[in-house]
């Protein structure tokens, strides 16, 4: 049986799933050349090309979850 680790997971880099249209905002899959809601021409944006999840380390989330505790308590 397959056994799953922590963080084992990394998603794929959003350009290599999608693209954003420039005429129109719509997201559209990777292998689409033509906006599939105004029928643009595919331009890639380099700010979402290279872009992937970014896991976090466990004592980054205990900082997170202690700063939303403290937020909570009102003890900023």
């Amino acid at each position: 049986m397959a056994r799953q680790e922590k963080g084992g997971f990394r998603p794929p880099p959003l350009g290599k799933i999608l693209w954003k249209c420039p005429s129109c905002n719509t997201f559209n899959a990777a292998d689409a050349v033509v906006c599939k809601k105004c029928g643009a021409d595919k331009v890639v944006d380099e700010a979402i090309e290279g872009a992937t999840f970014k896991p976090i380390s466990d004592a980054e989330r205990l900082n997170q979850d202690k700063k939303a505790v403290e937020k909570v308590l009102g003890e900023e």
